[in-house]
């Protein structure tokens, strides 16, 4: 995929947001926050062929921010440079749908409820309560 996106063997790819985008680690870990030389999408695309915004634990207090819109709206649009959005385990997918919507599409958090569940621990005599 990162072939496609970058548009050759061996892309140039960095990660931004949380820095975790599961396994294995891919690219250079350019932060939490996008460094300043890059509010230019000519200097982001000068350096990068690829951009993954690693949104694991996206919203307001971390990683994502809605502010990068524009900068990566121009890094593909005009630059035709790629980028991939991962989202996983978010309560706010706000900020991840700015940056994605000049492409048509957006996150939607749902609760799965997988993990309610009633447990008895009647068997454990000293479980705090």
């Amino acid at each position: 995929m990162l072939r496609y996106l970058g548009r050759q063997v061996h892309p140039r790819v960095a990660r931004l947001g949380d820095g975790y985008c599961g396994e294995p680690v891919i690219g250079t870990f350019l932060g939490a926050e996008l460094p300043g030389r890059y509010v230019d999408p000519g200097a982001l695309a000068a350096d990068w062929d690829v951009i993954i915004i690693c949104g694991a634990k996206a919203g307001p207090a971390r990683g994502v921010r809605a502010e990068w819109a524009p900068i990566l709206d121009a890094y593909v649009r005009d630059d035709g440079k790629g980028l991939l959005a991962v989202l996983d385990y978010s309560q706010d997918a706000a900020a991840m749908n700015a940056i994605t919507a000049p492409a048509g599409f957006a996150f939607d958090v749902i609760d799965l409820g997988y993990a309610n569940m009633n447990v008895d621990l009647s068997c454990v005599p000293d479980m705090p309560p």
